[in-house]
């Protein structure tokens, strides 16, 4: 009997790579834990038990590394809370420090680096309507 001809067979299509399920606890933990000032990747490690050189060997799969995903989630979220109308009432600095930063000079540098304005443009230039501030559209297109 001949083999069957693959000449119509659908092509061959991988599904996709499920995330490991270690970087995605080790995801999660920062998540829910990015304002612990002092947070550090032994303390991520002991918590997702394993040890600080598999925590980096899974950031480094990913291209990244523990630093660069603990400061973007502290932007990110510190983004949110300065364009949310319901944090218009926190100063910057306050902000800052609920969201882990240890000063308010480190936040504004940081800030400035990844977003191309200070945290002070950022809030400034929109008008408070709503949940969130107007006009948010030129922020996200000055991200990197």
């Amino acid at each position: 009997m001949a083999a069957p001809s693959r000449a119509h067979a659908p092509p061959y299509r991988a599904a996709p790579a499920p995330r490991n399920a270690s970087l995605e606890r080790v995801l999660r933990f920062i998540d829910q834990h990015f304002t612990v000032q002092g947070l550090t990747a032994d303390h991520v490690a002991r918590a997702c038990h394993m040890s600080v050189r598999a925590l980096h060997y899974l950031l480094r799969r990913e291209q990244t590394s523990f630093a660069t995903c603990l400061w973007s989630t502290r932007l990110r979220q510190a983004d949110a809370w300065l364009m949310d109308r319901e944090f218009a009432h926190f100063n910057i600095v306050d902000i800052a420090y609920m969201a882990g930063f240890r000063s308010g000079a480190h936040f504004s540098n940081a800030y400035r680096a990844r977003f191309g304005v200070t945290p002070g443009e950022a809030r400034s230039r929109p008008a408070l309507s709503g949940g969130r501030l107007d006009g948010h559209d030129w922020l996200r297109k000055a991200r990197i």
